[in-house]
């Protein structure tokens, strides 16, 4: 009976209160934000209708534009923005390696590269040299920082 009952309590606490959810919404009332300390100003709009365009090019995705929204911005690199969409994510720590740095999620929902127009998962913006390795040192010191917040 003890085992039922600690089975039943790590399920709770995994998949009922597990995943981390970020509450502020970049894109409601306005259309660019200032990335903190850095003076880039990123366009909130563009990067949503850049999404919108990604997620849709397949045909399979239903959401609309006006149900998007962006998160968190984690940076701006050489361009790139790192940014954060709320989109279905399974509640499981996720691990994305990055040539020898390692970083980890809370859950299955990665942040997202835009550039020029054009969107990419972490991993490929690596490795179509989107993101150097001293960008992605950078990205760690922010995860880590936005962790402490």
């Amino acid at each position: 009976m003890k085992k039922i009952l600690i089975i039943i309590i790590i399920f709770f606490c995994l998949f009922i209160g597990g995943c981390g959810n970020d509450n502020h919404v970049y894109n409601e009332g306005f259309n660019s934000e200032e990335i903190k300390g850095s003076g880039e100003t990123v366009e909130i709009e563009e990067i949503k209708k850049d999404y919108y365009n990604y997620i849709t090019s397949g045909g399979t995705e239903n959401q609309s534009l006006e149900e998007i929204h962006i998160t968190k911005i984690y940076g701006v690199f050489d361009g790139a923005v790192v940014f954060k969409v709320d989109r279905n994510a399974f509640c499981a720590v996720t691990e994305v390696t990055l040539g020898v740095y390692s970083l980890t999620f809370s859950d299955s929902n990665t942040p997202l590269v835009w550039l020029d127009g054009e969107i990419y998962e972490l991993k490929d913006a690596y490795d179509n040299k989107i993101l150097a390795n001293d960008d992605v040192k950078q990205l760690q010191e922010v995860l880590k920082g936005s962790k402490n917040e």
